[in-house]
């Protein structure tokens, strides 16, 4: 078996379009062994006896147009030649079942002919998914296992909830194999996810005592990235390979760790025999350039090296403050590491780097000028090798809630109190960073209100507002969507504490430069044929 294996995830890409022709070629730029899919691979016709242009050689169907033309080279031919987009010797493209991908009821366990007869069929030639180690692909289920290099994949059909008998089926496989695997690394892929952030309910069916055998689980269904802990074990939903993205509930599940939706996104995931890496890269549009979105690694790395990046959010005006630690040498020469620090633009920033009493760890501080998703690059200096650890602080000069209203009058210190009486709640006052005590116009020069424009895109509006810059510490915006002053209210567009803005499917959330004193946000929404009322709301965070 090969020492090192890279290999590509995706999840519920099947629809063509700019979004999956980003992705896609994204995921071949990064030349992986293989690609797995986490399903809902077609949105489209899920018969693969349609013909669009019988003219042509082959099939020219919805399985072509949303499978075959972006990752048809990772998909071995078949004997006939039925679908000419697919063109690799071997297999190298891994599915799984989602719930667009069967019929006659997906949600209900639907039959699955045409999902395996374009993956795995082969008419005068061998079957091209594996058919070993127990695996099964029918009408009712399909799931199997595939090993490269130090990775076993064991990919599982979550699309029948209301099949015990094949849960209970796969359930003693995924025991049975994962037992007798001797893979270095064990990862479960199925598509509807036992956890989730999404507004869908998590799949109560896939709650298996059965996954915690293995090393990380690899879901999709919710069109966005999440890293969850999984009882112990990482869960990565990767769901954002190019049909609308989805947002997040608030609050989130208390077994989230990690989210991202701003932009579509796949898995980059290395292995060898030492380490697991899965990382989620975003492709942004319209600007078509990669972005990590988060590194996560298992195990111990042999050595650091300048694809270690790590993303992480900060307010601009607020402190960086980063450090690196090492444990007492374990090899020699010791590791070394050097750290890198740049921009959400992505330029390189100098910082104050100083040197730690063991002569080998660094610390970084610099003051970040820009809000949004920064990077830290750490490597190793050569000869030196081994683990390491690396920390990102942020602090702001702003006093938190309590600090700031302590000078407050006692018994008018509370978050819906009105110290001056000037209409201003001292939530309010210190959210938008006015001067409590003093009524009139400096808190209507503080909040200029909602200003509300045509969309560039037809049928739109756009909503406008400052905030200050940078934002006070620990607390949450909401911008709400009501059908009259009284509500209901519905949540458009939230920016948690420590994070970035994000928004509901369908709608955008621009952020300008800070100024000197503020920071503008600019939300787009599809426009109502009824009149709406919109409202910011301001929630401390805890």
């Amino acid at each position: 078996e090969e020492a090192k294996v890279k290999f590509g995830v995706i999840g519920d890409f099947g629809v063509s379009g700019n979004a999956l022709n980003g992705i896609s070629l994204m995921m071949k730029g990064w030349s992986p062994d293989f690609i797995v899919s986490t399903g809902d691979n077609t949105y489209g016709a899920l018969d693969t006896e349609i013909d669009y242009d019988p003219g042509l050689p082959g099939m020219q169907n919805d399985w072509e147009f949303n499978v075959g033309a972006y990752f048809g080279g990772f998909i071995q031919g078949r004997a006939d030649g039925k679908f000419p987009l697919q063109t690799s010797p071997v297999q190298r493209f891994f599915p799984t079942v989602g719930n667009h991908d069967s019929h006659p009821d997906p949600g209900n366990g639907g039959t699955i002919d045409d999902y395996l007869d374009y993956f795995h069929g082969n008419p005068g030639g061998p079957p091209r998914l594996p058919g070993e180690r127990g695996a099964a692909h029918d009408s009712d289920v399909s799931f199997y296992a595939v090993r490269r290099g130090p990775v076993d994949l064991f990919v599982l059909d979550a699309d029948v909830p209301n099949r015990p008998d094949l849960l209970a089926l796969q359930k003693s496989w995924l025991a049975a194999e994962v037992a007798a695997s001797t893979a270095r690394w064990k990862i479960a892929v199925f598509h509807q996810p036992p956890l989730t952030s999404g507004f869908r309910a998590a799949a109560s069916w896939m709650l298996w005592e059965e996954l915690g055998l293995v090393d990380a689980i690899l879901c999709g269904h919710d069109h966005f990235y999440e890293r969850l802990d999984y009882f112990g074990t990482p869960l990565f939903i990767t769901g954002a390979g190019g049909q609308g993205l989805y947002s997040f509930r608030e609050p989130p599940d208390a077994r989230s760790l990690s989210r991202y939706n701003n932009h579509h996104s796949a898995m980059l995931v290395t292995a060898d025999a030492y380490s697991l890496r899965l990382e989620s890269r975003a492709f942004e549009l319209p600007a078509q350039q990669e972005k990590l979105v988060e590194s996560f690694v298992l195990g111990t790395p042999v050595e650091v090296d300048n694809e270690d990046v790590y993303t992480f959010f900060a307010e601009a005006g607020e402190s960086i403050e980063l450090r690196t630690a090492t444990p007492p040498p374990l090899s020699q020469p010791p590791l070394t590491p050097a750290l890198e620090l740049f921009t959400p633009g992505g330029q390189p920033v100098a910082g104050q780097i100083t040197t730690l009493g063991d002569g080998r760890n660094l610390r970084l501080r610099h003051v970040a000028g820009h809000s949004g998703h920064w990077q830290v690059k750490v490597r190793g200096q050569a000869p030196g090798h081994g683990p390491y650890s690396v920390r990102v602080l942020m602090t702001t000069s702003l006093p938190d809630y309590p600090a700031w209203s302590a000078s407050l009058p006692n018994g008018l210190r509370g978050d819906n109190d009105d110290a001056d009486d000037d209409g201003y709640h001292n939530l309010i006052e210190y959210a938008f960073q006015s001067n409590p005590m003093q009524p009139g116009a400096d808190d209507a020069a503080r909040w200029r209100g909602l200003r509300i424009s045509p969309g560039l895109a037809p049928s739109t509006i756009t909503l406008t507002f400052d905030l200050p810059s940078p934002l006070p510490p620990a607390l949450n915006y909401q911008l709400e969507s009501g059908a009259s002053p009284d509500g209901p209210w519905e949540v458009v567009a939230w920016r948690p504490a420590a994070a970035d803005w994000q928004c509901i499917a369908g709608a955008a959330v621009l952020t300008g430069a800070p100024l000197a004193d503020s920071r503008r946000v600019a939300v787009t929404v599809g426009s109502e044929t009824q009149r709406r009322f919109y409202r910011l709301s301001v929630s401390r965070n805890g």
